[in-house]
Protein backbone atom coordinates (compact mmCIF):
# COMPACT_ATOMS: atom_id res chain seq x y z
CA UNK A 1 0.00 0.00 0.00
CA UNK A 2 0.95 3.54 -0.72
CA UNK A 3 -0.12 6.62 1.16
CA UNK A 4 0.55 10.11 -0.41
CA UNK A 5 -1.02 13.53 0.74
CA UNK A 6 -4.08 15.16 -0.36
CA UNK A 7 -2.04 17.53 -2.41
CA UNK A 8 0.73 15.43 -3.86
CA UNK A 9 0.73 14.34 -7.47
CA UNK A 10 2.74 11.39 -8.26
CA UNK A 11 4.82 8.38 -6.80
CA UNK A 12 6.61 5.72 -8.14
CA UNK A 13 6.64 1.30 -7.39
CA UNK A 14 9.59 -0.39 -8.18
CA UNK A 15 9.25 -4.29 -9.91
CA UNK A 16 11.53 -7.06 -9.88
CA UNK A 17 10.53 -9.62 -12.47
CA UNK A 18 12.38 -11.02 -15.09
CA UNK A 19 9.69 -11.27 -17.68
CA UNK A 20 7.59 -8.71 -19.32
CA UNK A 21 4.75 -7.22 -17.42
CA UNK A 22 1.60 -4.46 -17.70
CA UNK A 23 -0.36 -2.38 -15.31
CA UNK A 24 -3.44 -1.11 -15.49
CA UNK A 25 -6.03 0.44 -12.37
CA UNK A 26 -9.26 1.05 -11.58
CA UNK A 27 -9.68 4.71 -11.36
CA UNK A 28 -8.40 5.95 -14.59
CA UNK A 29 -10.47 9.32 -14.22
CA UNK A 30 -8.12 10.33 -11.43
CA UNK A 31 -4.58 8.31 -11.59
CA UNK A 32 -2.97 7.20 -14.20
CA UNK A 33 0.32 4.23 -14.58
CA UNK A 34 2.90 3.13 -16.88
CA UNK A 35 1.14 0.69 -18.77
CA UNK A 36 4.02 -1.65 -19.44
CA UNK A 37 7.48 -2.72 -19.00
CA UNK A 38 9.94 -5.65 -18.82
CA UNK A 39 12.30 -7.17 -16.17
CA UNK A 40 13.03 -4.39 -12.82
CA UNK A 41 11.81 -1.14 -13.27
CA UNK A 42 9.97 1.78 -12.06
CA UNK A 43 6.15 2.36 -12.56
CA UNK A 44 5.38 5.82 -12.21
CA UNK A 45 1.88 6.67 -11.26
CA UNK A 46 0.58 10.30 -12.00
CA UNK A 47 -2.84 11.74 -10.22
CA UNK A 48 -4.63 14.70 -9.41
CA UNK A 49 -4.86 16.69 -6.06
CA UNK A 50 -7.52 14.91 -4.08
CA UNK A 51 -9.78 18.69 -3.19
CA UNK A 52 -12.05 16.37 -1.49
CA UNK A 53 -12.80 15.91 2.16
CA UNK A 54 -12.68 12.10 1.99
CA UNK A 55 -9.73 10.01 1.38
CA UNK A 56 -9.86 7.80 -1.84
CA UNK A 57 -8.47 4.45 -3.21
CA UNK A 58 -7.03 3.39 -5.97
CA UNK A 59 -6.39 -0.20 -7.49
CA UNK A 60 -2.93 -0.69 -9.25
CA UNK A 61 -2.86 -4.28 -11.16
CA UNK A 62 0.75 -5.51 -12.32
CA UNK A 63 0.54 -9.09 -14.03
CA UNK A 64 2.58 -10.64 -16.17
CA UNK A 65 2.21 -14.32 -17.78
CA UNK A 66 2.06 -17.34 -15.52
CA UNK A 67 2.14 -15.76 -11.88
CA UNK A 68 -0.45 -14.20 -10.05
CA UNK A 69 -1.10 -10.53 -10.66
CA UNK A 70 0.05 -8.04 -8.05
CA UNK A 71 -2.32 -5.81 -6.03
CA UNK A 72 -0.86 -2.65 -4.89
CA UNK A 73 -3.68 0.50 -3.24
CA UNK A 74 -2.83 4.06 -3.60
CA UNK A 75 -4.60 5.44 -0.57
CA UNK A 76 -4.90 9.94 -1.07
CA UNK A 77 -5.69 11.46 2.13
CA UNK A 78 -8.72 13.18 2.52
CA UNK A 79 -8.26 17.15 1.64
CA UNK A 80 -9.08 19.58 4.47
CA UNK A 81 -13.33 20.03 4.76
CA UNK A 82 -14.32 23.26 3.88
CA UNK A 83 -18.25 24.67 4.17
CA UNK A 84 -19.26 28.55 3.35
CA UNK A 85 -23.03 29.04 3.13
CA UNK A 86 -24.37 32.18 1.59
CA UNK A 87 -26.33 34.61 2.07
CA UNK A 88 -26.50 34.26 5.92
CA UNK A 89 -30.01 35.48 5.72
CA UNK A 90 -32.88 35.81 3.25
CA UNK A 91 -36.24 37.77 3.75
CA UNK A 92 -39.01 36.57 1.70
CA UNK A 93 -43.22 37.97 1.59
CA UNK A 94 -46.05 36.01 3.25
CA UNK A 95 -46.66 33.78 -0.13
CA UNK A 96 -45.19 30.79 -0.33
CA UNK A 97 -42.00 29.84 -2.49
CA UNK A 98 -38.69 29.07 -2.81
CA UNK A 99 -35.50 30.47 -1.36
CA UNK A 100 -32.19 29.51 -2.55
CA UNK A 101 -28.92 29.86 -0.61
CA UNK A 102 -25.39 28.79 -2.05
CA UNK A 103 -23.33 25.97 -0.82
CA UNK A 104 -19.57 25.64 -1.40
CA UNK A 105 -18.20 22.98 0.18
CA UNK A 106 -15.95 19.92 -1.00
CA UNK A 107 -17.90 16.71 1.13
CA UNK A 108 -21.65 15.17 1.21
CA UNK A 109 -23.58 17.52 3.55
CA UNK A 110 -27.34 17.63 5.19
CA UNK A 111 -29.42 20.31 5.57
CA UNK A 112 -32.44 20.15 8.27
CA UNK A 113 -34.96 22.93 9.40
CA UNK A 114 -35.98 23.98 12.66
CA UNK A 115 -39.30 24.82 11.29
CA UNK A 116 -42.06 22.72 9.89
CA UNK A 117 -43.06 25.32 7.68
CA UNK A 118 -39.46 25.44 5.28
CA UNK A 119 -38.18 22.12 3.50
CA UNK A 120 -35.02 21.24 2.94
CA UNK A 121 -32.74 18.20 1.11
CA UNK A 122 -28.75 17.50 1.28
CA UNK A 123 -26.61 17.78 -1.59
CA UNK A 124 -23.03 17.17 -2.17
CA UNK A 125 -20.37 19.39 -2.65
CA UNK A 126 -20.84 23.25 -4.56
CA UNK A 127 -24.39 23.68 -5.11
CA UNK A 128 -27.69 25.17 -4.17
CA UNK A 129 -29.78 24.31 -1.53
CA UNK A 130 -33.55 25.04 -1.96
CA UNK A 131 -35.95 26.06 0.97
CA UNK A 132 -39.20 25.32 0.08
CA UNK A 133 -41.67 27.38 2.35
CA UNK A 134 -45.38 27.65 2.85
CA UNK A 135 -47.55 30.61 3.44
CA UNK A 136 -47.57 32.82 6.41
CA UNK A 137 -51.22 33.00 7.06
CA UNK A 138 -50.51 34.29 10.89
CA UNK A 139 -49.98 37.94 11.72
CA UNK A 140 -47.01 37.73 13.00
CA UNK A 141 -43.94 37.58 11.28
CA UNK A 142 -41.44 34.37 11.54
CA UNK A 143 -38.19 33.15 10.45
CA UNK A 144 -36.55 29.25 10.44
CA UNK A 145 -32.99 28.01 10.78
CA UNK A 146 -31.22 26.14 8.47
CA UNK A 147 -28.42 23.71 9.36
CA UNK A 148 -26.27 22.54 6.67
CA UNK A 149 -23.74 19.81 7.87
CA UNK A 150 -21.22 17.26 7.28
CA UNK A 151 -17.30 16.32 7.82
CA UNK A 152 -17.33 17.62 11.20
CA UNK A 153 -18.92 21.36 10.16
CA UNK A 154 -21.51 22.71 10.41
CA UNK A 155 -23.14 26.51 9.43
CA UNK A 156 -26.44 28.25 9.88
CA UNK A 157 -28.56 30.24 7.69
CA UNK A 158 -31.47 31.84 8.33
CA UNK A 159 -35.03 32.60 6.23
CA UNK A 160 -37.06 35.23 7.69
CA UNK A 161 -40.95 35.37 6.39
CA UNK A 162 -42.82 38.80 6.66
CA UNK A 163 -46.18 38.65 8.01
CA UNK A 164 -49.49 37.43 6.07
CA UNK A 165 -52.64 39.53 6.10
CA UNK A 166 -55.84 39.58 7.91
CA UNK A 167 -57.73 36.95 6.09
CA UNK A 168 -61.45 36.19 6.10
CA UNK A 169 -63.45 34.17 4.33
CA UNK A 170 -67.64 32.81 5.77
CA UNK A 171 -69.02 29.72 4.24
CA UNK A 172 -71.73 29.51 3.06
CA UNK A 173 -72.59 32.80 1.66
CA UNK A 174 -76.59 31.91 0.79
CA UNK A 175 -78.83 29.98 3.09
CA UNK A 176 -82.33 29.28 2.71
CA UNK A 177 -84.53 28.08 6.12
CA UNK A 178 -88.17 27.40 6.06
CA UNK A 179 -90.91 30.01 8.31
CA UNK A 180 -90.56 27.93 11.71
CA UNK A 181 -88.16 29.07 14.13
CA UNK A 182 -84.48 27.68 14.53
CA UNK A 183 -80.75 27.98 13.89
CA UNK A 184 -78.05 27.79 11.03
CA UNK A 185 -73.85 27.32 11.49
CA UNK A 186 -71.90 29.35 9.65
CA UNK A 187 -68.03 28.31 9.15
CA UNK A 188 -65.47 31.18 9.43
CA UNK A 189 -62.13 30.95 8.08
CA UNK A 190 -59.82 33.76 9.58
CA UNK A 191 -56.64 34.31 11.16
CA UNK A 192 -57.29 37.36 12.69
CA UNK A 193 -60.39 38.84 15.41
CA UNK A 194 -63.81 39.29 13.46
CA UNK A 195 -67.45 40.64 14.62
CA UNK A 196 -70.82 39.41 13.20
CA UNK A 197 -73.75 41.57 13.13
CA UNK A 198 -77.40 40.71 11.50
CA UNK A 199 -79.42 44.06 9.68
CA UNK A 200 -82.92 42.00 11.20
CA UNK A 201 -84.41 41.65 14.58
CA UNK A 202 -85.79 38.70 14.03
CA UNK A 203 -82.26 37.22 13.36
CA UNK A 204 -79.82 36.97 15.97
CA UNK A 205 -75.75 35.15 15.88
CA UNK A 206 -72.64 34.97 17.37
CA UNK A 207 -71.28 38.70 17.98
CA UNK A 208 -67.80 37.49 18.06
CA UNK A 209 -64.57 35.43 17.67
CA UNK A 210 -60.56 35.12 17.07
CA UNK A 211 -59.52 32.67 13.95
CA UNK A 212 -60.78 30.09 12.62
CA UNK A 213 -64.74 29.90 14.10
CA UNK A 214 -68.58 29.24 13.42
CA UNK A 215 -71.22 31.87 13.89
CA UNK A 216 -74.78 30.31 15.06
CA UNK A 217 -77.38 32.14 13.52
CA UNK A 218 -81.09 31.70 15.78
CA UNK A 219 -83.69 33.23 13.81
CA UNK A 220 -87.75 33.44 14.80
CA UNK A 221 -91.15 31.95 13.26
CA UNK A 222 -91.90 34.07 10.22
CA UNK A 223 -95.20 34.88 11.08
CA UNK A 224 -95.59 37.31 7.21
CA UNK A 225 -96.82 35.52 4.31
CA UNK A 226 -93.65 36.10 2.18
CA UNK A 227 -89.82 35.52 2.17
CA UNK A 228 -88.34 37.58 4.69
CA UNK A 229 -84.05 38.35 4.28
CA UNK A 230 -81.54 39.43 6.65
CA UNK A 231 -77.46 40.35 5.96
CA UNK A 232 -75.25 38.59 8.20
CA UNK A 233 -72.17 41.00 8.00
CA UNK A 234 -68.57 39.75 9.09
CA UNK A 235 -65.99 42.49 9.95
CA UNK A 236 -62.39 42.06 10.73
CA UNK A 237 -59.91 44.93 10.64
CA UNK A 238 -57.95 45.23 7.27
CA UNK A 239 -59.89 42.44 5.54
CA UNK A 240 -62.93 43.48 3.59
CA UNK A 241 -66.42 42.30 5.38
CA UNK A 242 -67.89 39.16 4.32
CA UNK A 243 -71.86 39.11 4.13
CA UNK A 244 -73.54 36.00 4.47
CA UNK A 245 -77.82 36.09 3.28
CA UNK A 246 -80.55 34.21 5.32
CA UNK A 247 -83.80 33.99 2.97
CA UNK A 248 -86.69 32.49 5.35
CA UNK A 249 -89.82 31.45 3.84
CA UNK A 250 -92.97 33.10 4.66
CA UNK A 251 -96.64 31.61 5.90
CA UNK A 252 -98.63 32.40 2.60
CA UNK A 253 -100.91 34.26 4.92
CA UNK A 254 -101.30 37.70 6.10
CA UNK A 255 -98.73 41.29 4.96
CA UNK A 256 -95.42 40.80 3.94
CA UNK A 257 -93.25 42.55 6.04
CA UNK A 258 -90.57 44.08 4.16
CA UNK A 259 -92.32 46.41 1.04
CA UNK A 260 -89.46 47.25 -0.74
CA UNK A 261 -91.38 48.49 -3.74
CA UNK A 262 -93.14 51.10 -1.25
CA UNK A 263 -89.87 52.86 -0.24
CA UNK A 264 -86.51 53.95 -1.76
CA UNK A 265 -83.35 55.40 -0.25
CA UNK A 266 -80.54 57.08 -2.16
CA UNK A 267 -77.99 58.14 -2.57
CA UNK A 268 -75.87 54.87 -1.27
CA UNK A 269 -73.02 55.05 -0.58
CA UNK A 270 -74.14 58.64 1.04
CA UNK A 271 -71.54 61.37 2.67
CA UNK A 272 -73.61 64.34 4.67
CA UNK A 273 -76.98 63.06 3.79
CA UNK A 274 -79.65 60.42 2.05
CA UNK A 275 -82.86 60.62 1.34
CA UNK A 276 -85.80 58.36 1.75
CA UNK A 277 -88.80 58.29 -0.60
CA UNK A 278 -92.11 56.83 0.43
CA UNK A 279 -95.39 56.06 -1.05
CA UNK A 280 -97.41 58.26 1.50
CA UNK A 281 -100.57 55.43 1.44
CA UNK A 282 -97.97 52.82 2.61
CA UNK A 283 -95.85 54.94 4.81
CA UNK A 284 -98.64 57.51 6.54
CA UNK A 285 -95.68 57.60 9.40
CA UNK A 286 -92.54 55.88 10.42
CA UNK A 287 -89.72 55.65 12.70
CA UNK A 288 -86.01 55.57 10.91
CA UNK A 289 -83.41 54.40 13.05
CA UNK A 290 -79.70 54.29 11.71
CA UNK A 291 -77.97 51.53 13.62
CA UNK A 292 -74.34 49.88 13.63
CA UNK A 293 -74.12 46.80 12.35
CA UNK A 294 -73.41 45.86 15.78
CA UNK A 295 -76.77 46.86 16.80
CA UNK A 296 -76.31 50.17 18.26
CA UNK A 297 -78.65 53.16 17.56
CA UNK A 298 -76.55 55.80 16.19
CA UNK A 299 -80.04 58.34 15.20
CA UNK A 300 -83.57 58.23 15.21
CA UNK A 301 -86.69 59.95 14.33
CA UNK A 302 -90.25 60.15 13.45
CA UNK A 303 -91.72 61.03 10.00
CA UNK A 304 -94.86 61.47 8.30
CA UNK A 305 -96.69 63.45 6.05
CA UNK A 306 -94.83 63.90 3.06
CA UNK A 307 -93.03 61.28 0.07
CA UNK A 308 -89.60 62.51 0.64
CA UNK A 309 -87.38 63.11 3.47
CA UNK A 310 -83.74 64.56 3.91
CA UNK A 311 -81.76 62.26 7.21
CA UNK A 312 -78.40 64.30 8.07
CA UNK A 313 -75.71 61.97 8.39
CA UNK A 314 -72.97 64.84 8.72
CA UNK A 315 -71.44 63.96 12.29
CA UNK A 316 -71.44 60.51 11.58
CA UNK A 317 -68.33 58.26 10.91
CA UNK A 318 -67.69 56.45 7.87
CA UNK A 319 -69.00 52.92 7.87
CA UNK A 320 -71.44 50.09 6.78
CA UNK A 321 -74.51 50.97 8.76
CA UNK A 322 -78.09 49.54 9.11
CA UNK A 323 -81.26 51.88 8.16
CA UNK A 324 -84.22 50.58 9.71
CA UNK A 325 -88.12 51.93 9.23
CA UNK A 326 -90.75 50.82 11.04
CA UNK A 327 -94.51 51.29 10.13
CA UNK A 328 -97.29 49.47 12.00
CA UNK A 329 -96.71 45.81 11.18
CA UNK A 330 -94.17 46.66 8.27
CA UNK A 331 -90.37 46.82 8.59
CA UNK A 332 -87.83 47.46 6.04
CA UNK A 333 -84.00 47.16 6.88
CA UNK A 334 -81.45 48.53 4.34
CA UNK A 335 -77.68 48.45 4.50
CA UNK A 336 -76.25 51.87 4.13
CA UNK A 337 -72.71 52.94 2.95
CA UNK A 338 -71.28 56.56 4.75
CA UNK A 339 -67.90 57.75 3.11
CA UNK A 340 -66.40 61.35 3.86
Amino acid sequence: MIVVGAEETSAQLEVSSNAPWTVTTDSPDWLTVTPEGMGDGIISATFTQNDWAEERVAIITIATEGLEPVFVSLVQEAAEASLAVTPATISVDATAGNAVYTVASNFSWSAVSNASWVSVEGGSGTGDLTAVYEANLTLAARNAQITVSGAGLEQTVELMQEAGSPMLEVNPGNIEVDKLAGSVQIDVISNTSWTAAADSAWLSVTPEGTGNGTITASYQANPYSGQRQSVITVSAEGAGPRTVIISQNGTGLGVDENDRSAIRIYPNPAREEFIVEVNPADFPAFELQLLSLAGTEILSGRYSGKEKYIVDISTVNPGSYMIRIHSGEKMVNRILLIMK
